[in-house]
């Protein structure tokens, strides 16, 4: 489940290819990897993944060269989400504050958080707590299916809304430096997004830039 994989499916009609997208994201992940984002993963240096899931994207970026511990609140096969999949990497059980922030020497990474629930924004706040430096996050951004809005205001990205009096609930402890486009599914929209921390003058080490943006299952875009 990786480039030439996801270039296939793009062959496929629109309605199977939404049911291959949730036997994929059951079995692998929501996100789809292609060797250039595992590689520029695995570049940021060391990294801890919370909300694993199977552990495919961790098992991608080690394969690229990359170092990651990985965890879950409820590793398959308890995971609501992937209940009875395979696991690709070892993913250990553990709350997503706690973890990230056991780790703030490493990248904290966090891939499709669920919609509406605050297990990344929690996340994100107790890795600057403890020092953590730089987030990477895999999702549609503010207003889209992941995350919440507090996990977007800690990120300091403008809050989508329709509202003009809606202010952020949160302060802004990071702040975006670089965004990649990835290959994705029709009708979704996600990107890879890499944060600094607000005070802090350290750069990924290769964040490389993107040619452009994929969809598949049916819809037309750029080759990535």
């Amino acid at each position: 489940f990786d480039d030439a994989a996801g270039r296939a499916i793009g062959m496929v009609g629109d309605t199977v290819g939404m049911r291959l997208r949730d036997r994929c994201a059951w079995r692998w992940s929501f996100a789809v990897t292609d060797p250039e984002t595992t590689a520029l993963l695995a570049g940021l240096g060391p990294i801890v993944e919370v909300g694993a899931g199977t552990g495919w994207w961790a098992h991608r970026i080690t394969l690229a060269g990359g170092d990651v511990v990985a965890y879950d609140a409820f590793p398959p096969p308890d995971n609501e989400y992937h209940k009875g999949a395979p696991t690709w990497h070892e993913v250990a059980r553990m709350d997503a504050a706690e973890a990230a922030a056991m780790h703030p020497d490493r990248a904290l990474f966090v891939c499709w958080p669920p919609y509406g629930e605050p297990m990344a924004a929690d996340a994100v706040e107790a890795y600057h707590r403890a020092g953590g430096r730089m987030v990477a996050l895999i999702g549609e951004g503010s207003g889209g299916c992941t995350g919440d809005d507090r996990l977007f205001d800690l990120l300091g990205e403008e809050r989508w809304s329709s509202d003009d009096n809606d202010e952020p609930a949160a302060e802004a402890l990071f702040r975006e430096v670089e965004q990649r486009p990835l290959l994705t599914w029709m009708g979704m929209h996600d990107a890879l997004t890499i944060y600094e921390r607000s005070n802090s003058s350290a750069r990924p080490g290769r964040v490389a830039p993107n040619p452009g943006r994929a969809v598949i299952a049916g819809a037309e875009g750029d080759a990535t």
